[in-house]
């Protein structure tokens, strides 16, 4: 289509596009880069144009694609009846002219994609809604006489003073994708917020309960105070604790709710399909999982390790669907990604790797126990996963 542009087809060419004009689609495309107002443009185009230089550049890239580990950036040519160089010329034409076509992706293969793993990074956000950045802000954030508020080496910590009034005011710690942070609570009570979570607290508890409000995931290790019970809302379900450690991931998207005991003892409340309230009680190595949309539950024996190991700098996964996997890397990495077809996303991995590695790390593993191939398309900055 390029050379019948500037009318050097020969008859194997012409006959050729043809047969590509065969298409109505094509051949209204041909239409539109032959009107008499993109000419002017294209004929100054065309005399600009190195085409020693674009030659070296096609070679070069020719060489890249034919190797054979493909230490690549993949190339697709849009036409078959075109000459090399004629292509060349026809892409930098389309870059200006006022027609639209699409350019292929770039594309990085596992080895080529360089992503850093997630950091220690939040936002505090205080009543009146300023919004501070803990990156920005070390040392003391809030004094006065009720609280002490510290923000030191990614860790969030609340001190009472000496005289604690009732203290309703509330904070919420709120974690982007690719972060995580830690919270030291005004009873001493550690908490581990994963990426893609925020978790509403009250600077100082009231003297009969301590309740704060989670969404995402955090891992919660409870001072134990026997007069104040310690609950987690997530959604439709509550967790009530006196002191104990335990996960829960409630992410606001995800159809269920899983909490797990590492030890110690909770009770788990949710609402059931008829209104009703069921409550369990879970023991160590018990984990509850609730379906949002179902509105029901399973009490299973689980291996803690499995479901908190994130806060330790793992990743742990035993027999799990990539769909479910890779919901998890891309919150750490902050990537987005899709499936060649569904058949893909139910292919099950286990593996215990870190977690603070670059994600090329990750991704040359997945495909080389799975068999799988993915790619990072650069202008999207999406994961692609297809069976090889």
């Amino acid at each position: 289509m390029a050379k019948s542009l500037i009318g050097s087809t020969n008859d194997e060419e012409q006959a050729k596009l043809e047969d590509w004009l065969s298409d109505k689609n094509n051949r209204k495309l041909l239409e539109e880069l032959s009107e008499e107002k993109n000419r002017e443009e294209r004929d100054r185009l065309v005399d600009n144009i190195n085409i020693g230089e674009e030659w070296r550049l096609f070679i070069k890239s020719m060489e890249i694609e034919k190797r054979a580990v493909a230490k690549t950036r993949r190339i697709k040519l849009y036409s078959a009846v075109a000459s090399v160089a004629a292509v060349f010329i026809l892409g930098l034409l389309m870059v200006v002219g006022p027609w639209e076509i699409p350019f292929s992706d770039h594309e990085l293969i596992a080895e080529e994609i360089n992503i850093n793993p997630g950091r220690t990074t939040a936002e505090l956000i205080l009543p009146d809604g300023e919004i501070i950045n803990l990156e920005a802000i070390k040392n003391t954030i809030v004094e006065d006489e009720n609280i002490k508020i510290s923000n030191n080496e990614g860790i969030l910590s609340y001190e009472p003073q000496k005289i604690v009034p009732l203290d309703t005011v509330k904070n919420i710690l709120r974690v982007p994708r690719g972060g995580e942070y830690q919270l030291v609570l005004e009873d001493s009570t550690v908490v581990w917020l994963n990426s893609e979570s925020q978790l509403t607290y009250p600077r100082i508890f009231s003297k009969d309960q301590r309740k704060v409000e989670l969404i995402g995931e955090a891992y919660f290790d409870v001072k134990r105070d026997e007069k104040r019970p310690f609950v987690v809302v997530s959604k439709s379900q509550q967790v009530t604790v006196l002191g104990t450690e335990f996960d829960i991931s409630a992410y606001e998207h995800d159809e269920m709710i899983y909490t797990t005991l590492v030890e110690g003892k909770v009770m788990v409340e949710i609402e059931m399909n008829d209104g009703q309230v069921q409550t369990e009680y879970l023991k160590p190595d018990e984990q509850v999982i609730y379906n949002t949309d179902q509105k029901n539950m399973k009490l299973l024996q689980v291996d803690p390790y499995e479901y908190c190991s994130w806060k330790d700098g793992r990743f742990v996964f035993k027999n799990e669907p990539l769909s479910s996997l890779m919901s998890k890397i891309a919150r750490w990495y902050d990537i987005d990604y899709r499936f060649e077809d569904e058949g893909v996303a139910q292919i099950k991995f286990t593996g215990d790797l870190k977690r603070y590695g670059n994600l090329s790390d990750f991704l040359k593993i997945l495909e080389v126990e799975k068999s799988l191939k993915v790619v990072l398309k650069e202008d999207e900055q999406t994961l692609v996963i297809s069976q090889q």
